[in-house]
C-alpha cells in the first residue's frame, strides 16, 4: 500500500492519529520536520515519495491543508540525504532548511519563506557533489535570527549558517573530514549555537560543538 504522513498528539488520556498526506510507495526514506506556530498549530515539512517536491501541510480548525512549496529531481542516489528543518518566527511565518538536488551534480542548502503567501527560496550554500546541504537542522535564536547546521560534502565536515543583518554568514564548525552528519541545532539562552553530530569516519563518535569565545569547541 502507500504511504502516508501522519501526526500523532496526546491529550492526556489517549493519543490521536490523523492521516495529513498520501506520499506514494518507494523504498526510500525522508525525515520529517514538525513545527506549532505561536497559536500552537501543528505544521509539518516533508517531501513527496514519489516525485521528490517539498511539500508543507498546516493545520487549521482541524483541517489539514497541503501545499507544494518547490520541485526537486527524482534522482536516487542521494535521496537518503533529504532532512527538511522546519521553524516559525514569532509571527508565525514559517522557515524551513532543505537540501535542494534540482541543479545536479551541483547541490545546495536552500532556505524557504513564506513571506505574503508566497514562498522565497534563497539559495544559502551549494558545491559540486551530492550532499551539500544535507542533514540539516535549522533553529532560531533568542532574538529569531535562523542558523542551520548542515554537512558540506566537499570537504566532508560540519558547517554552520547563520543569517544576520540580512545576509547568511557560513562557517565551518568541525573541520575534520568525515564528521558532520545527523546533525541537530541548538541555540543557549546567550545566543550561543550548540551542534551534536555524528563523525561518520573511523570512530563513528558522537559530538557536540559550542560556539564559545569566537571559537568552536569540539
Amino acid at each position: 500500500g502507500e504511504q502516508a504522513i501522519k501526526y500523532s498528539q496526546y491529550d492526556g488520556n489517549r493519543w490521536s492519529i490523523e492521516k495529513v498526506d498520501t506520499i506514494g510507495r518507494t523504498e526510500r526514506y525522508f525525515t520529517i520536520s514538525l513545527s506549532h506556530s505561536p497559536s500552537d498549530e501543528p505544521a509539518i515539512a516533508y517531501f513527496d515519495n514519489n516525485s521528490l517536491d517539498l511539500m508543507y501541510a498546516t493545520r487549521t480548525e482541524g483541517v489539514w491543508n497541503v501545499e507544494k512549496i518547490t520541485s526537486n529531481s527524482s534522482f536516487l542516489s542521494v535521496a537518503n540525504y533529504y532532512t527538511p528543518s522546519l521553524a516559525h518566527y514569532s509571527d508565525g511565518s514559517p522557515i524551513i532548511a532543505y537540501h535542494d538536488i534540482s541543479a545536479l551534480p551541483i547541490t545546495s542548502l536552500n532556505v524557504a519563506e513564506k513571506k505574503n503567501n508566497d514562498w522565497q527560496i534563497s539559495i544559502i550554500d551549494r558545491g559540486q557533489s551530492d550532499s551539500t546541504g544535507a542533514y540539516t537542522s535549522l533553529d532560531l535564536d533568542p532574538s529569531g535570527n535562523p542558523g542551520i547546521a548542515y554537512f558540506y560534502n566537499k570537504d566532508y565536515n560540519l558547517r554552520f549558517a547563520k543569517r544576520e543583518s540580512n545576509s547568511w554568514k557560513i562557517q565551518t564548525a568541525d573541520s575534520e573530514r568525515q564528521t558532520g552528519v545527523y546533525n541537530s541545532l541548538d541555540f543557549k539562552p546567550d545566543g550561543s549555537p550548540a551542534i551534536s553530530y555524528k563523525d561518520y569516519g573511523t570512530n563513528s563518535d558522537l559530538r557536540y560543538a559550542v560556539y564559545q569565545n569566537n571559537n568552536w569547541d569540539i
